[in-house]
């Protein structure tokens, strides 16, 4: 299969929180497929922030995603997004029917170790020996 195990080439858009996952666009590009490599920058609006990924061969870099995303048929498109941070967009992208690589709403156990291993521990599951630290001093 000349798509990287899919039959035929794909639209993939890659929403990448962090900027940390440019290799995914690399790879998915270099199988042929259509990539499109987002990087939000709207907290901190810097050229620097937009331009992680900018003149990767074959990955194409939109300035906003949505506008973009839009003009796809949805079974045309799987979107991807590799880090935690956007967890609502990509719960709220797969209810209007996208089909969506992510951790979703699960980006909750990042955010939320503390939760977590209470969660774990009712559930009965060994959780190693932590402590919760309020303020750099009780570091």
């Amino acid at each position: 299969m000349p798509y990287g195990g899919l039959d035929k080439k794909h639209v993939f858009f890659i929403y990448d929180v962090g900027g940390l996952f440019s290799q995914f666009a690399i790879k998915l590009s270099k199988q042929g497929h259509e990539v499109y490599y987002f990087t939000p920058f709207y907290e901190n609006v810097t050229f620097k922030r937009y331009a992680i990924g900018l003149n990767i061969a074959n990955v194409k870099k939109p300035l906003y995603f949505f506008q973009k995303l839009l003009k796809f048929k949805k079974e045309d498109v799987t979107l991807m997004f590799p880090d935690v941070g956007a967890g609502d967009l990509a719960h709220f992208l797969k209810q209007m029917g996208y089909s969506v690589f992510a951790a979703g709403l699960g980006d909750i156990l990042e955010f939320h170790r503390d939760w977590l291993k209470k969660k774990l521990k009712e559930l009965g599951l060994p959780v190693m020996e932590y402590e919760i630290l309020e303020g750099i001093e009780e570091l």
